[in-house]
Parts: C-alpha cells; sequence; structure tokens
C-alpha cells in the first residue's frame, strides 16, 4: 500500500540522517540504497508471513478434516459457483444454483454470503477443486491477514520490526489459528476487514477520497464474507474521534460511503431473512453443545467468554494483555504508541459492543469473537511497542513478553483437533463405480462426502440424496421443529430407492451400541440394507472405514458402509 509509512530506522534514516552532513549524489546515493534495504526487507517479511500462514493452514492437510458443520458447507458453495463461471451460464447465477443444489445438496449460499466462496472459487479454477486447495485458499487468507496486520501496525506508529512480530502473533493466536485449519469464513472475512480498516486509517493519515472510498468498498466485501465483520466499522468512528479527526468523519465521501454500506447491509439482512428460517431465534439448546444458550444476556456472554479466553487466546497473551492495559494511561499520556493503543481499545469496544449487546439473536458460540482477537494483538503490539523504546531491561522484558506469547501459540496449535476424517475414500470409490444411479447418503456430516465427491470428479450426472431431505425432513438439531418422516418403515424406503432411482448408499455404524446418535432414517437405512442381501450388496471394504468426528475434545469413531443397490431402478435420467 503506497500510504503505509515505515516506521523501521532504514526507512527513518532515509529521511532524517546524513543529508545534513553530506551533500550531492553520495547522500542520496545512500538514501537510495537504505530505501531499497528496506523495501527488500518488508518483502521478505511479507515472504516470512505467507509461508508460516502455509504452515499453520496446511499442517496434515491430508490426515485432517472440516472442523465445524458450516465448513463443508462454504467449500460446496465455492464447488458450485466454481461450475457456473465454468458453465457459461453467467446471466442466471439463481437458476443454476437451484438445480446445482438439487444435485449436491450442500451449501447455503446466500444465506452464507457468497463473497468469501467466490474467491475460494477463483482459485478452483487455477488449482482445481479440491479439500487441498480450500485449506491452501485459507492459509493465504491468514498471510495476507498478517501482511495487512503489520501495515495497519506501522502506520499506527510501531515500528517495523515490532509490528512484524505483532503480525505473527496475530496469525498464531489459537483462536485464530483454529480457524485456520478449516474453511469457514472467520479467517477469510478478518483478512478483507484487516484491509479495510488499513484503507480507512490511511485515509485518516493522508484524506485522500480515493482510501475512504476503498475502505467502504473492501468493507462491503468483508461483509459478503462474514456479517460479523460490521462489527469492526464502529471502531473506525472511534479511532478517529479519539485521534481528534472527527471532522473528516462528517467529509461527504465519508457520510456517503457509510450511508451506501449500511443501506446495502440491510438490504441484504433482509433478503436473506428467507433463507434462515430456522436460524436465528432458535427455542431450544444446542443437543451436543449444552453451554450454547439461546438469547444469551450480557451477564452471560461476559462470563462465557471469559471462560474461553485460555483457548481462546492463551495465558501467556492474558498476562501480556493484562500488563498492557495496566500500562495504557500512562504510555498514552507519554505519548507512546498512543495510535496503537487507541485503536486496540476502539476494535474491542466495538465488536463486543456489536456482537453482545446490540445482536443479542442466536446462541453463544465462541469463534464470534474471532474478529475481535486483533484487538488483543494490537494491545500486545503496543505493549512491545513501549518497551522497545525504553532503556534495556524493558526491551528485553518486551522481547520475552513477545517469546512467551509466540511460544504459548505454538503450543496451543499441537491441540488443535483433526476434525471430520474418512470420506477421502468413500468419494473415490464412488466416483469410480460405473453403474447408473444416484446416492443416497444416511450418516453423519454427509455435507463433507458431497464436497469430497464432488472434487473427486463424478463420472456420472449423479444426484447426491440426503436421508434428512429423502427418508425424513428435518431442520437443525438446535431448533424444536418436529421431523416429518417420509419413509416410515423398509417398504417405503425401499420404494423411496426406486422412485429416486438411487444406486448407491452411504449408512454408518457406531462402535459402540450403547453410544448411538444416528437419526431414525439412518439406523433403519442401514439395518434394511444390511438385512435385505437379495437388494443390497456391499461395495469396498466389507468392514467399513473409519470415520472419525474430532472437533474437540475426545474425537467419536464410526464406521461408513457403502452398498449397491441390486434391485431394477426405473428408466430415466
Amino acid at each position: 500500500m503506497s500510504f503505509v509509512r515505515d516506521s523501521s530506522p532504514s526507512a527513518s534514516a532515509s529521511l532524517t540522517d546524513e543529508p545534513h552532513e553530506q551533500s550531492g549524489d553520495g547522500a542520496s546515493g545512500q538514501r537510495m540504497r537504505v530505501n531499497i534495504d528496506s523495501r527488500w526487507m518488508a518483502v521478505a517479511r511479507n515472504l516470512f508471513l505467507l509461508a508460516v500462514a502455509t504452515v499453520i493452514g496446511m499442517h496434515q492437510v491430508d490426515e485432517t478434516g472440516f472442523l465445524w458443520a458450516d465448513a463443508p458447507r462454504y467449500a460446496n458453495g465455492a464447488a458450485m459457483i466454481h461450475d457456473w463461471l465454468i458453465s457459461g451460464e453467467w446471466l442466471h447465477p439463481y437458476q443454476f444454483a437451484q438445480r446445482y443444489y438439487c444435485r449436491y445438496p450442500g451449501f447455503n449460499i446466500p444465506y452464507h454470503p457468497p463473497a468469501y466462496p467466490g474467491m475460494m472459487a477463483l482459485l478452483f479454477l487455477v488449482f482445481g477443486v479440491s479439500y487441498a486447495t480450500a485449506r491452501f485458499f485459507i492459509a493465504l487468507c491468514l498471510g495476507f491477514a498478517g501482511i495487512w496486520f503489520v501495515q495497519l501496525a506501522k502506520r499506527l506508529g510501531a515500528k517495523a520490526s515490532v509490528a512484524f512480530g505483532g503480525g505473527l502473533l496475530l496469525m498464531t493466536t489459537p483462536g485464530i489459528a483454529y480457524w485456520s485449519r478449516t474453511t469457514m469464513s472467520e479467517i477469510p472475512s478478518l483478512m478483507v476487514i484487516m484491509l479495510a480498516t488499513l484503507l480507512f486509517v490511511g485515509w485518516l493519515d493522508t484524506a485522500k477520497p480515493r482510501y475512504c472510498w476503498a475502505a467502504y468498498v473492501v468493507a462491503i466485501i468483508a461483509f459478503l464474507s462474514r456479517m460479523v465483520s460490521a462489527g469492526v466499522l464502529p471502531a473506525w468512528f472511534l479511532y478517529a474521534i479519539a485521534t481528534r479527526r472527527f471532522r473528516l468523519l462528517l467529509s461527504p465521501h465519508n457520510i456517503a460511503g457509510a450511508a451506501i454500506y449500511l443501506v446495502f447491509g440491510a438490504s441484504w439482512v433482509r433478503w436473506i431473512k428467507g433463507f434462515g428460517l430456522y436460524e436465528g431465534g432458535g427455542e431450544a439448546a444446542h443437543l451436543r453443545l449444552p453451554d450454547l444458550q439461546p438469547n444469551p444476556s450480557i451477564t452471560y456472554n461476559l462470563a462465557y467468554h471469559w471462560k474461553n479466553l485460555p483457548t481462546t487466546i492463551g495465558w501467556p497473551a492474558i498476562v501480556c494483555g493484562a500488563l498492557a492495559l495496566a500500562l495504557m494511561v500512562l504510555a498514552v499520556k507519554k505519548n507512546r504508541g498512543t495510535q496503537l493503543w487507541i485503536m486496540a481499545v476502539s476494535w474491542f469496544v466495538s465488536l463486543w459492543i456489536f456482537l453482545f449487546v446490540l445482536s443479542l439473536r442466536e446462541h453463544n458460540e465462541p469463534r464470534y469473537f474471532c474478529l475481535g482477537l486483533p484487538s488483543m494483538a494490537i494491545m500486545i503490539t503496543a505493549l512491545c511497542s513501549w518497551g522497545f523504546a525504553g532503556s534495556r531491561t524493558s526491551r528485553i522484558a518486551a522481547a520475552v513478553a513477545l517469546g512467551s506469547c509466540l511460544c504459548g501459540n505454538i503450543y496451543a496449535m499441537t491441540k488443535i483437533p483433526h476434525g471430520v476424517v474418512g470420506y477421502q475414500r468413500v468419494a473415490e470409490l464412488l466416483a469410480n463405480q460405473d453403474q447408473r444411479g444416484n446416492i443416497l447418503t444416511a450418516c453423519p456430516r454427509d455435507q463433507d462426502f458431497i464436497f469430497r465427491y464432488r472434487a473427486a470428479g463424478d463420472k456420472h450426472v449423479r444426484q447426491v440424496m440426503r436421508s434428512d431431505r429423502t427418508l425424513a425432513i428435518r431442520a437443525p438439531n438446535y431448533v424444536v421443529v418436529p421431523a416429518k418422516v417420509l419413509a416410515a418403515n423398509a417398504e417405503q424406503m425401499i420404494d423411496t430407492i426406486r422412485r429416486g432411482r438411487i444406486r448407491y448408499i452411504i449408512t454408518s455404524t457406531p462402535p459402540d451400541p450403547k453410544i448411538d446418535e444416528r437419526y431414525r432414517e439412518m439406523k433403519m437405512a442401514h439395518e434394511v440394507a444390511s438385512q435385505r442381501p437379495d437388494l443390497f450388496r456391499p461395495l469396498g471394504e466389507t468392514n467399513g472405514y473409519p470415520l472419525l468426528i474430532e472437533l474437540g475434545g475426545d474425537g467419536r469413531k464410526n464406521f461408513l458402509h457403502v452398498w449397491e443397490f441390486t434391485g431394477e431402478l426405473p428408466p430415466g435420467p
């Protein structure tokens, strides 16, 4: 970004050092060399951040899987947009998505906004649709989030080396590293809103309208990646007021940009309500996560996120953050890193009020405050700036504090669970089958299978039919809405298989019959397939394919079974 000041010693020297003592081409040449060296150092730091992000995001990519129920839905949405782009039906995206959902019912666009899946789809165009490509995209988003953070910290007054350490701290923060291992929207939206904030601060410093307009355009992209990013924008205004630049907020460029953002955001939210009938205001807590409380109070939010702080940011960061808060008033009085402190407080207060005071609509989850974690990284960057600007003892203390936080974060990354693992082999098996007919999934987390099956390259035009859409109609399990049974017995299920032209069925079994979390239709599908050898024969591993579901704590191990329906199917597509 051209408006970002490089506050490193080398850049400062090029402006203030030695020109008074030297003149002519020698001084000019020295300044040029210093600037070139500084730029090469900045490039090296950026490449290092991208390399670190790749290591974090791609770690054990072949041995791990999606870490949240919505993660494969985002990936499926990106695959849909990829297929739409290559279809040539560019003027009919909604109709294409409808038909695509009938074939691969595993995405939630537009309820899940399309900007982030759209960006991932562009990478799919280059490298192909695959889980590895999806994870690589998230790693790139993490890397650029770190790069924009470093640029923002430098713009706010941190030295280049301190800002670089803050960028590493942000990228390795447990609550951010966790979501860097899966295809949720937290990291892509973090990257985009970080760039938007950098542009807005650049506008405050330069008063160039193009940066103001660019900030709001990028903020809209962030909103269409994750709507929670709207909670960061009030921090812009709080920061401008606290740094005595209120008049700029009254600029027609800022007023127009903010108005367009608000109108667009309100219109989008109103439009998508029809696509999230059972979201936002569920009447019961989640069945497996008792900590989630519908419509939580402010007091509950405070207690809930305080309890989750150790796993979200880590104990070293908690200690350093408390120390930073204790020194903040003194640092601001002495004008040491004032802009960093103000931005950190503005960011935290803005997102907390937006999420936990104004948006009390759904149950709470630790990931909701992921976009608030940069405030802690900025706070610790401010603390380190304070330390490195002081005596040798304070510099050592700052280095120890930053190093402790990084070491704690690295240790926390070793505890990230494996996610959902096991559908890859099943997807490859079915993608290579030659029999005509569709696929019925009567197994948990089947959106994971849908993505991997699409990525494996379906050789035939098949539909993937979910049991919770075919044998029964089920709303999300955290909403009290009774299920509608469509196939109540074996005869009705077989009739559904024939009418649906279903050739292959995926079922699952738990290793311990006493712990069986399958829905009724899932149990029935496995019982019918295993008890009717005249109509079903097993494919692949006769003992089943292991399926690990490890989203936190101890994982649940299941077995997947693939069956081929050997009966006659009616003719037709």
